[in-house]
């Protein structure tokens, strides 16, 4: 009888560690490149986001990197749409890309948008230095928008603009 050959545990656990952060950087799948007003930390929201919010007029955007953004006065910045939104590549238009905000309304990058939203009033990081990396903080940062996000709170506040 040969004896078996057993892996020690703490061998297991690297190994198990080391894919998770491999796939952690992979291309993300559809739905996980972007940030919802829900991804906010208590702490984030205690700091950011605090005016008031205001009518805006935006066009949705997308980076060569894949990030959904909207273009506001010619600046873009990256949206924190609302909890239960999913945003996906668009299958019938490659590089293009389909925001789908709860109750059932879709946009599309190339779209005018009309929505209230809260631009970020802080200059302080999403993150602290000692913290992992948020997802917020993640996006904004792999991103790099040009000016601060702007956080939309209510799906229902968001519609498409005629050009």
């Amino acid at each position: 009888m040969t004896p078996t050959s057993r892996i020690p545990a703490s061998v297991a656990v690297i190994g198990i560690g080391v894919m998770w952060i491999v796939a952690g950087c992979s291309q993300p799948a559809d739905g996980v490149g972007y940030a919802q007003v829900s991804d906010l930390s208590d702490a984030q929201m205690a700091t950011h986001f605090t005016a008031a919010p205001e009518r805006i007029k935006a066009r949705l955007g997308v980076t060569p990197s894949g990030c959904v953004t909207i273009r506001m006065d010619g600046v873009e910045h990256v949206p924190l749409w609302p909890e239960g939104t999913r945003v996906t590549e668009d299958r019938a238009e490659p590089g293009a890309y389909v925001v789908e905000l709860p109750g059932g309304s879709t946009l599309r990058t190339g779209e005018r948008v009309e929505a209230l939203g809260v631009v970020d009033d802080s200059a302080l990081s999403f993150d602290d230095e000692d913290a992992p990396v948020s997802k917020v903080g993640g996006v904004i940062d792999f991103c790099a928008p040009e000016a601060v996000p702007v956080a939309f709170f209510d799906a229902t506040a968001i519609k498409p603009l005629v050009d």
